[in-house]
């Protein structure tokens, strides 16, 4: 049954009747692993020091034909099979409900290589280098047309692009569809596959905010930048009504949401972490809670310096006269920073630790920060599921959080 708004900024209104949001599948493809359980075995585990952290033994060819795979460039490809996963998962077909459905993505890098590499021909051989798919195959919006066109859902579908913030903006924008009685169900997610452009990665690197040593240590003092990663992650989006009418196990609820924006630099976070905590502040009131009832945040956790001491500052902003802070964990230490996929893979690994009721560590912690002073989970760790806020900022001063819980009447998040 709807239920009543609890905030009318971030979501769909204070007074407004709105659907509750269930994610009723998951689909994974990451460094760690692809898969539900194959990602989870991944985040448990010691990650791999590497500079870039790639998804390894990829084939699309269970989900694609040899013609799309050809036509789809590889952010493309990540994309749809993470859909099609979670679909399965989800009990969900190409006939079901197709003009009821979405699908919203977010992605930051596109196609970047295939540009790179047209261009060096282009020089070369002329016009002739330019494929006739080109303009179609490294347009943004490439990869969730990609997944629309294949799964048949011709309800809205968005191309978000707020840099690593990119994945948490889909979810909440997925939420509002259904919130809003627009869409009964959404696919929302993000990806990224940049890894192969020498422009992309020579740019992080330069930038300052890459690993030097190829090992990623969020609010550890010996951190010195993010891992860079590709990766894709969708949930199915369902409303409550629509899942429990066809019997779809309802693995977790998103409760609330809320996007801010630092307005202070397009590469360094505000130092003070103000909009990051009216961000979380603004989810958490979205999702009717207040923040002594988190029981758990999922970190941005990049690795670097300024965004470490930034987003500790933010949760310390928030949760410092509600008690004792939640638990905090940032798998980026493992799964890399994947981007404009990161929150979505975020989101899904919280999803996950309802289930399996274990809290997955922040890989490598062990020499706390004292410019970082939140309680970071070093080891696997029991708890009992209850509400999440997963957080994600971004260059350009992006930031998005969402708020996701264990759903009633789910045996599997409740134990």
């Amino acid at each position: 049954m709807p239920i009543q708004s609890a905030s009318h900024i971030g979501g769909s209104g204070h007074l407004a009747q709105r659907e509750r949001v269930m994610v009723t599948g998951i689909g994974l493809v990451t460094p760690c692993g692809t898969g539900r359980e194959n990602f989870w075995a991944g985040l448990l585990s010691d990650p791999e020091n590497r500079p870039i952290r790639e998804v390894k033994d990829f084939s699309p060819a269970a989900y694609m034909t040899p013609q799309a795979i050809r036509r789809a460039e590889r952010v493309s490809q990540l994309a749809l099979v993470a859909a099609y996963m979670a679909m399965e998962e989800a009990g969900l077909g190409y006939e079901d409900a197709p003009n009821r459905s979405g699908v919203v993505l977010g992605t930051a890098g596109g196609a970047y290589a295939l540009v790179e590499e047209r261009s060096a021909l282009l020089r070369i051989e002329g016009e002739r280098a330019v494929p006739p798919t080109f303009l179609a195959r490294i347009m943004p919006n490439a990869p969730v047309a990609t997944i629309a066109i294949a799964t048949n859902r011709q309800g809205p579908c968005m191309d978000i692009a707020t840099g690593c913030a990119s994945g948490t903006n889909a979810i909440a924008q997925g939420t509002e569809l259904i919130r809003s009685g627009r869409c009964d169900i959404v696919l929302a997610g993000g990806a990224e596959a940049f890894l192969s452009s020498p422009v992309l990665v020579g740019g992080f690197k330069r930038s300052g905010a890459m690993s030097e040593n190829g090992v990623c240590l969020p609010f550890d003092r010996r951190r010195n930048g993010f891992v860079l990663a590709e990766g894709a992650a969708v949930l199915v989006l369902e409303s409550e009504s629509h899942a429990r009418a066809r019997g779809a196990r309802c693995q977790a609820e998103v409760l609330g949401w809320a996007a801010t924006c630092d307005a202070h630099s397009l590469m360094i976070p505000d130092p003070a972490g103000t909009a990051a905590a009216e961000c979380m502040r603004l989810a958490i009131d979205d999702a009717g809670l207040e923040p002594a009832d988190i029981r758990h945040l999922n970190a941005h956790g990049t690795g670097t310096t300024a965004s470490d001491i930034a987003e500790a500052k933010a949760i310390i902003k928030v949760f410092g006269d509600s008690g004792e802070l939640p638990l905090v964990t940032s798998v980026k230490a493992v799964t890399g920073h994947a981007i404009g996929g990161a929150g979505a893979i975020e989101a899904a690994s919280t999803i996950i630790a309802m289930e399996k009721r274990t809290l997955p560590p922040t890989a490598g912690f062990s020499e706390p920060d004292p410019d970082c002073p939140v309680p970071v989970v070093q080891a696997p760790t029991s708890w009992d599921p209850g509400p999440v806020v997963s957080n994600s900022f971004a260059f350009g001063g992006h930031n998005c959080s969402v708020v996701i819980g264990p759903s009633e009447n789910d045996d599997h998040a409740r134990g």
